[in-house]
C-alpha cells in the first residue's frame, strides 16, 4: 500500500525485478541476505506506484529457524511522509519569521544609512567653496550606497550562507565615518558631540560593514 504496488503483480517474482525503482529497499533486502544481519535506513525518498513521493523509514532483518538457518528477510516500512510535510511547514514558518526579523533590521539600517547620505548631500550644498569639505561628503555618500548595497545583496541572498568579508578594521576609522555622516544633523539640533578613541587602539579582524 505504501509503494503503491499491487501484490498480485509481484508474488512469486524476485524482490529485485519487484521493487527495482525502489532501490533502497532493494539495497535493505540484498544486504540483508548476503550478510545475514539486520538493515536500516532512517530517512529516504520515494515515489510511489502511483507517482506519488513518500518519505520512509526501511529496516530489514533475518528470519531464522530452530536451528539457526535463514528462512528469509522481513522489511518493515515506516511512511512518515505527514510529519515530514509538518516538518517543512514549521521550518518555512520558523524562515518567514526570520525573514520578517531581518526585514526589519534592514529597515533600520537602510533608514541609517539614508540618514548619513542625506547629512553628506546638505554638507556639499553648504560647503560649495571647500573642495576639501565637498570631497569628504563624496566620500561618504559613496560609501554608505555601497554598505546600502551589501546589504541588500545580503538580504536578496537569504536563502544562501552569509558570505562574510573579513579583514583587518581599525575601529577608530568606523567611528569617525560613524560621526562624519551625523556631523551637520548634530550642528543643526544644536547638539556637543565628542569622539574619545584610543590612538593606539589596535586593528581587529571582521566585516566592516
Amino acid at each position: 500500500a505504501i509503494l503503491g504496488i499491487y501484490k498480485r503483480f509481484v508474488t512469486g517474482k524476485s524482490y529485485k525485478t519487484a521493487f527495482r525503482e525502489k532501490y533502497p529497499l532493494c539495497a535493505a533486502i540484498g544486504t540483508t541476505l548476503g550478510e545475514q544481519k539486520a538493515y536500516s535506513i532512517p530517512e529516504v525518498e520515494i515515489t510511489a506506484g502511483n507517482g506519488e513521493s513518500h518519505w520512509i523509514s526501511i529496516n530489514s532483518t533475518v528470519i531464522k529457524d530452530e536451528l539457526n538457518r535463514m528462512l528469509g528477510v522481513v522489511v518493515f516500512l515506516n511512511d512518515f511522509t505527514e510529519l515530514k510535510k509538518l516538518e517543512q511547514e514549521i521550518a518555512f514558518k520558523d524562515k518567514m519569521a526570520s525573514l520578517g526579523e531581518m526585514s526589519s533590521g534592514l529597515a533600520h539600517e537602510l533608514r541609517n544609512s539614508m540618514g548619513a547620505i542625506i547629512g553628506f548631500a546638505k554638507l556639499l550644498l553648504k560647503r560649495k567653496a571647500d573642495p576639501e569639505s565637498q570631497s569628504q561628503a563624496v566620500d561618504g555618500i559613496v560609501k554608505e550606497a555601497m554598505n546600502m548595497e551589501t546589504m541588500l545583496k545580503s538580504f536578496l541572498a537569504f536563502a544562501k550562507p552569509l558570505s562574510l568579508k573579513i579583514e583587518a578594521v581599525a575601529l577608530r576609522d568606523i567611528v569617525e565615518e560613524c560621526y562624519l555622516s551625523v556631523k551637520e544633523t548634530l550642528k543643526e539640533n544644536r547638539i556637543k558631540f565628542k569622539v574619545d578613541s584610543d590612538p593606539e587602539l589596535s586593528l581587529m579582524w571582521g566585516d566592516r560593514t
